[in-house]
């Protein structure tokens, strides 16, 4: 019996992007179609080719687990970016109040205050936010989860929720939290792998 390995699940990926895109354009398609022969052609290759052969445990343990090397090298997060930095250097001018809501070990938080906004990083796991604060000791981070945020109403300027939400049952709860703790003409972005979301884009 063979492994699952991040090959399986990058081309999966790339897969509900063709077919979200498949019969608006070509160009796009053709673009996905060479992703995805790479991705075939490569699998022998570091990172495609490591096993991921899940244990199940809870979403807490596997992020306890998964903290030290969460940062990389991650086929997703680097997909991630490319959707989501350009965004939040178009609204994250400097002093802006910045909430990375579900930080991780901080990414996002790193890149907004590398473009001046005072940020603020909140997370369920204790081990993530450990990551975080050794990478970007400026910013403030707290243990908390994204269906009751420890935060007052209008208190953030923009708020990027990334490869989060799909952990919900259903991310309404969630949603309405950061709609409430950033002001009514402040923006928020959300990015998650699922294959009608904007990670697809």
């Amino acid at each position: 019996m063979g492994h699952i390995t991040v090959q399986h699940y990058a081309a999966g990926m790339v897969g509900f992007s063709l077919l979200r895109h498949w019969y608006r354009d070509a160009s796009v398609n053709d673009d996905r179609l060479d992703a995805l022969r790479g991705l075939l052609a490569n699998g022998d290759e570091f990172p495609l080719d490591i096993a991921l052969d899940p244990e199940e445990q809870t979403l807490a343990g596997g992020y306890a687990e998964w903290a030290d090397i969460y940062d990389g090298p991650n086929p997703l997060i680097d997909l991630e970016a490319t959707i989501s930095r350009p965004r939040l250097r178009a609204v994250a001018t400097p002093g802006i109040r910045a909430l990375d809501a579900a930080c991780g070990t901080g990414r996002h938080a790193a890149f907004l205050e590398s473009l001046g906004a005072s940020v603020v990083g909140v997370d369920q796991s204790a081990e993530m936010l450990d990551v975080a604060r050794a990478k970007t000791p400026a910013a403030r981070f707290e243990l908390g989860n994204l269906e009751s945020l420890p935060f007052g109403d209008d208190e953030f300027d923009l708020a990027i929720v990334s490869l989060a939400l799909c952990h919900l049952p259903d991310p309404e709860r969630a949603v309405a939290e950061l709609a409430r703790v950033v002001r009514p003409e402040g923006t928020v972005i959300i990015t998650d792998p699922h294959p009608t979301g904007e990670l697809l884009g």
